[in-house]
C-alpha cells in the first residue's frame, strides 16, 4: 500500500473458500469474514465498527456491485482498512479487492458439485414430522489455459 492510513488485514486465495460450506463458496463476504480484524454482518462485513455501507469492492481494479463470484474461479480476495482516505476512493471502512489472473500457459480445468438428495438424509422422527426434504444440485465449472491447440 502506498498510503501510511491503509491497513492490509489479509490475502485470501481461491483455496480460502474450500473452508467454507458448499453453498457460501463463492460468497464473497463469507470469504472475506474468514480474514482477522474482518466480522461478517448482515448485508456484508465490518471492519473497525463501520457498517457495511461503508465498504467498496473491486473487480480487477473496477467497481463491483455483486456479492458472489463462481466458487471454482481463480481468484485472490485482499481485505484493506483506511482511514476515509479520498485519494483511496469508494470506501471508508473496508475495500476487498477481488484479483481473477489471466490465463496461463500451462492449462487446468476445475469441475465442482454439490448433490443434496432425500436419500442422503438423516431420517429422524424430528425431519420426518418437519417434511423438509429436498433435492438440490449445485455445480460450477472452470479452467485455465488455452481452450484449442495452436496449429
Amino acid at each position: 500500500m502506498n498510503d501510511a492510513t491503509a491497513v492490509e488485514f489479509s490475502v485470501l486465495s481461491q483455496n480460502a473458500a474450500r473452508e467454507l460450506a458448499p453453498d457460501q463458496a463463492g460468497n464473497l463476504n463469507a470469504i472475506a469474514g474468514m480474514a482477522a480484524g474482518v466480522t461478517a454482518v448482515p448485508g456484508g462485513i465490518s471492519v473497525g465498527g463501520l457498517g457495511s455501507a461503508q465498504n467498496g469492492t473491486t473487480l480487477n481494479g473496477l467497481a463491483f456491485a455483486g456479492a458472489d463470484i463462481p466458487p471454482d474461479a481463480y481468484t485472490r480476495v485482499r481485505i484493506t482498512s483506511s482511514s476515509c482516505n479520498p485519494s483511496l476512493g469508494w470506501f471508508s471502512g473496508a475495500r476487498m479487492q477481488v484479483e481473477l489472473p489471466p490465463g496461463a500457459l500451462f492449462t487446468s480445468r476445475n469441475l465442482h458439485y454439490t448433490l443434496d438428495t432425500p436419500a442422503a438424509q438423516l431420517h429422524d422422527p424430528v425431519s420426518a414430522k418437519l417434511g423438509q426434504r429436498y433435492s438440490n444440485f449445485n455445480g460450477s465449472v472452470s479452467g485455465m489455459g488455452q481452450l484449442v491447440d495452436d496449429k
